[in-house]
C-alpha cells in the first residue's frame, strides 16, 4: 500500500517525465543538411549518402563542409585553403584539386552536388540545381566546357 506522500511523488515524477521533450524532437534538432541523396551531420561528423554511410579523412569532411554552408557560392580555391588547411599546410593552391578529385569519389552519385568553376575553383549545389542546371561548367577530357 502506498502513502499519501508516495502517491505525490509518483505524480510528480509522471509529470515530469511528460514536460520532457519526445526523443524525436532531440533528434530533429540536430544541425545536419540535406543535398538531395546526400546528408550531413556536422554535430556527429558523419556522411551519408544514399543511406549508406561514407567514410572521409578530417580534411575531406573539413572541405564538404565548407562547401555545404556555402552552397550555390563560387569558393575560390584559396578561399577553401585559408578555411581548410588551418596548419599552413601548403601556399600552393592546387592542393586542393587532388582532395576535391578524392571527395567526389568518395561520396559516389553525391560528388556530382561539387562543381567546377573554371580558373576560379569550386561550387556545391542544392540537389534543385544540380538537376535544373544542364550542362555543367566542368571541364571534359577534351578540354571543351560541357
Amino acid at each position: 500500500m502506498l502513502t499519501p506522500a508516495e502517491h505525490l511523488a509518483i505524480v510528480r515524477d509522471v509529470v515530469a517525465a511528460l514536460r520532457q521533450p519526445p526523443l524525436s524532437a532531440l533528434i530533429a534538432d540536430t544541425d545536419a543538411e540535406q543535398f538531395g541523396p546526400l546528408r550531413i551531420d556536422y554535430d556527429s561528423r558523419t556522411v551519408v549518402v544514399d543511406g549508406a554511410p561514407q567514410r572521409l579523412s578530417i580534411r575531406s569532411f573539413s572541405v564538404l563542409t565548407f562547401l555545404a554552408r556555402n552552397a550555390g557560392r563560387t569558393l575560390t580555391r584559396e578561399q577553401l585553403l585559408v578555411n581548410c588547411w588551418s596548419d599552413g599546410f601548403s601556399k600552393d593552391d592546387r592542393v586542393v584539386d587532388p582532395l576535391i578529385c578524392r571527395l567526389r569519389r568518395d561520396l559516389g552519385v553525391a560528388g556530382k552536388l561539387i562543381v567546377t568553376v573554371p580558373t576560379i575553383g569550386y561550387r556545391m549545389m542544392r540537389s534543385a540545381e544540380a538537376a535544373s542546371n544542364g550542362p555543367s561548367l566542368e571541364r571534359s577530357r577534351s578540354g571543351t566546357l560541357g
